[in-house]
């Protein structure tokens, strides 16, 4: 939930600024799941995902993730 008032930006273009807002103002729910094999000792493989869903009903966001970790 965006308690701070109306988030703006503002972006570059050639023909001047462009803006740019974001609605916030609703709260939102959020489930997310991962997991992680371990490949060998300095690598591991990894993926993840996530469902958010705005608490009115009116919006709803789906996010994933999958790569590979190498640790040296």
């Amino acid at each position: 939930h965006e308690f701070s008032g109306d988030p703006r930006t503002l972006f570059s273009s050639a023909t001047g600024f462009i803006p740019f807002q974001a609605d916030l103002g609703e709260a939102w729910v959020e489930l997310n799941a991962g997991i992680s094999l371990q490949v060998d000792r300095f690598t591991s493989l990894y993926a993840n995902g996530s469902y958010q869903l705005g608490v009115e009903g009116d919006s709803e966001a789906w996010t994933g993730k999958v790569g590979l970790r190498v640790n040296w």
